[in-house]
């Protein structure tokens, strides 16, 4: 009888040990599993946040790498398209070019700004609401050479300006009783016509035609009509 109670004893005590073993497990090491499973996926996404800033990095250094192209460029395209009609720095250009070739800058007429619609559209930003053109006018005189030089200079200004025609007729002040059209000395009047552009934000364009290679501030003035004005030779 003895011997029987030893033993229910004894498989009292490894069950309860079985049992202690198994309460340990659950509420000892599947917990501390539990926390070095979520200590590995957190892991995880550090290093996955870690590699989207190192792309971050390398892209930002890329860019900055590149920065001061990206700005030259962008300050060469707001010469081309201002933002405002910048008639002032566009007439001095102007002037400096037909005086570098010899010529003289005689008038200039700049017509009221008009949207432009641009078909088909290149971009959906552009518009007659903020995309704009004037045309423009001018009159260069000179010995043919150096007003067919000029003329070619003003195909390459900073300032997009888009040649549409050009008129090249003898010049009555200049030239002698007989003149040869074809003589490179001949006087002529070379009438050149485009237009410029530029693309602004807010208010309708305004704009002010000073005198070719006077030191006018760019002021801005309600557009009116057209503005004609000459120039000093």
């Amino acid at each position: 009888m003895k011997s029987t109670d030893n033993r229910l004893v004894l498989l009292g005590l490894a069950v309860a040990a079985i049992a202690v073993m198994l309460l340990g497990f659950f509420l000892g090491v599947i917990p501390l599993l539990g926390s070095a499973d979520a200590a590995r996926g957190r892991e995880r996404e550090v290093n996955a946040q870690n590699v989207l800033l190192e792309n971050d990095i390398a892209r930002l250094s890329a860019l900055a790498e590149t920065r001061d192209a990206d700005e030259a460029r962008l300050a060469e395209q707001r010469i081309a398209l201002p933002e405002d009609h910048a008639q002032p720095a566009f007439l001095r250009e102007v002037d400096a070019l037909a005086t570098a070739s010899g010529a003289a800058l005689r008038s200039y007429t700049f017509s009221e700004p008009t949207g432009y619609a641009v078909d088909p559209p290149a971009d959906d930003r552009l518009g007659s609401g903020n995309y704009f053109s004037t045309t423009v006018q001018f009159e260069v005189a000179g010995t043919r050479a150096v007003v067919l030089d000029a003329v070619r200079r003003l195909q390459g200004t900073e300032r997009l300006f888009v040649v549409g025609s050009v008129a090249l007729t003898p010049d009555s002040a200049g030239a002698g009783a007989v003149a040869d059209p074809f003589d490179v000395n001949t006087p002529v009047v070379a009438v050149v016509s485009g237009e410029i552009f530029m693309l602004v934000s807010g208010a309708d364009p305004v704009f002010v035609a000073p005198e070719p290679g006077s030191e006018v501030a760019d002021e801005t003035v309600a557009p009116d009509d057209e503005t004609t004005a000459e120039a000093t030779p």
